[in-house]
C-alpha cells in the first residue's frame, strides 16, 4: 500500500519504527515507507506512549507488511525472529498472515521464535504476571486446533491458546487448564484472543468477553519454546491449527491494558486497508 506524500510529509518515524525497519532490511526484507508510517502512527507510537511497548518480549505483525520477511521480524527488539518450520507446508498472504497445512508437527508447517517464557525477560520476571495474544481469523472446523503454545506428552498444554471441538477458546497459563469462552458464529472471522495471569487469577479473553478462574499459587513455567500454528512438545494428532490465519501475536507481562492494545491492532489493520 502506498501513502500519499502529503501524508508522510508531516510524519517523523519513531526510533522504534526505524530500528524495526533496519532489522527488516538486514534480514533481506523490505517495507514500504508508507506502510511503515501507518504502522508507526497507529501501533508503534501509541504502544510506546501508553507503556505497552516496554511490557512485551515480542510482537509480530504477520499481515499488512506486504513482505513475508518483514512479517517475521519482531517489532519489539532484535530477538525472537519467526522461523518457518516445514516452509512448504506454510503459506503467507499479506491480508491474512500465515497459514499452516497439515495436522501434526511432522506433516505440517508452523512457526518458532526461540521464545522460552521461562527465560524470556518480561514473562520470566514474574510467572504470576504474564500475557499472550493472537489476532487472526479462526478456523471453523470441528477439531481441536492448537494455535499457540508449549506442552508435553499427548495432551498437556502449559502456556497455550486452543480452540476446542465446540468452538470454545481455551487458555492455558502456567501449566493449568482454563475456562473456555464460546465465540459463536462470529468467532470465525478476525478476533482478539488473549490469555493473562495476575497473581493466581487467569483470564481467557475473546475480543471484549472474558472468563476468569483461580489457579494454584505454585503453578510453574515450563522451560520450553513456544510455537505458533502449533503447540511445541504436544504430540496430539491434531496438534496443528491448519485453518487459522495469524495476523498478529505477542507475549510479555500483564502490566498493560490488553483491550487498548486490541484497539491499536484493529486500527492499524483498518488503516492498512485489510
Amino acid at each position: 500500500m502506498k501513502v500519499p506524500f502529503s501524508f508522510m510529509q508531516g510524519s517523523t518515524l519513531s526510533p522504534q519504527a526505524l530500528s524495526w525497519q533496519t532489522r527488516i532490511i538486514a534480514a533481506g526484507g523490505t517495507i514500504d515507507s508508507g506502510i511503515l508510517t501507518i504502522i508507526d502512527e497507529n501501533l508503534i507510537k501509541p504502544m510506546v506512549s501508553s507503556g505497552i511497548f516496554n511490557c512485551l518480549d515480542k510482537m509480530h505483525l504477520f499481515a499488512g507488511t506486504n513482505d513475508r520477511i518483514a512479517a517475521k521480524i519482531n517489532l519489539i527488539n532484535s530477538s525472537y525472529t519467526a522461523v518457518e518450520v516445514n516452509p512448504t507446508r506454510i503459506s503467507w498472504v499479506n491480508n491474512n498472515g500465515f497459514y499452516s497445512y497439515g495436522t501434526t508437527l511432522a506433516t505440517g508447517g508452523y512457526l518458532t521464535f526461540g521464545y522460552n517464557p521461562a527465560t524470556a525477560p518480561k514473562w520470566s520476571a514474574d510467572r504470576f504476571n504474564c500475557s499472550q495474544f493472537i489476532y487472526g481469523q479462526i478456523s471453523s472446523n470441528s477439531v481441536t486446533t492448537n494455535m499457540m503454545g508449549q506442552g508435553s506428552g499427548t495432551s498437556t498444554r502449559n502456556a497455550a491458546i486452543v480452540k476446542n471441538t465446540s468452538g470454545q477458546i481455551i487458555v492455558y497459563m502456567n501449566n493449568t487448564a482454563a475456562t473456555g469462552i464460546s465465540g459463536g458464529t462470529s468467532l470465525y472471522y478476525k478476533n482478539w484472543l488473549c490469555g493473562t495471569r495476575t497473581a493466581n487469577t487467569v483470564r481467557a479473553i475473546v475480543n471484549t468477553t472474558s472468563n476468569s478462574y483461580t489457579i494454584a499459587p505454585t503453578a510453574s513455567i515450563l522451560s520450553q519454546e513456544i510455537g505458533e500454528l502449533a503447540i511445541l512438545g504436544n504430540t496430539s494428532t491434531t496438534n496443528l491449527d491448519a485453518n487459522t490465519a495469524h495476523m498478529a501475536s505477542g507475549h510479555g507481562n500483564n502490566n498493560f491494558d490488553n483491550q487498548l492494545l486490541r484497539t491499536y491492532v484493529i486500527n492499524t489493520f483498518a488503516a492498512l486497508g485489510i
